[in-house]
């Protein structure tokens, strides 16, 4: 989430209530095609007035900016991953670390380079 000094603790208790929240939000900006507060308070089994005041304090926690740059989106990748391994330390993956999250900004490069040649494919 966005830099806020609100402290969001999340527990068993509210962790579906964050979810169903961030994917809501999520569908509705990226698609133009979403289903209905009502369709996702039956969903994740909230009153649909809980689940609209949730997207509301969902996104002023975001202070109602939807986009990350790459650099977070790898920080929060890298702090997933740490915690995997302090939770797993009994568990030696078969494959090196660089394998298991290579840094994000590569992947977006890779995909970003294999969609212009595609793009310069269908052009030709």
């Amino acid at each position: 989430m966005g830099n806020t000094s609100v402290g969001l603790q999340i527990d068993s208790y509210n962790i579906h209530r964050l979810i169903i929240s961030g994917v809501m939000v999520a569908s509705k900006l990226f698609s133009d095609v979403f289903f209905t507060n009502t369709r996702y308070a039956k969903v994740g089994g909230l009153p649909v007035s809980e689940l609209n005041i949730l997207e509301l304090e969902f996104l002023a926690l975001n202070n109602f900016s939807l986009f990350i740059t790459i650099e977070e989106l790898q920080q929060y990748g890298n702090q997933l991953l740490a915690h995997w391994k302090s939770e797993n330390e009994d568990i030696q993956p078969c494959i090196e670390d660089e394998d298991i999250a290579p840094p994000i900004r590569r992947r977006a490069r890779h995909l970003s380079v294999d969609k212009h040649e595609e793009d310069n494919k269908r052009s030709a």
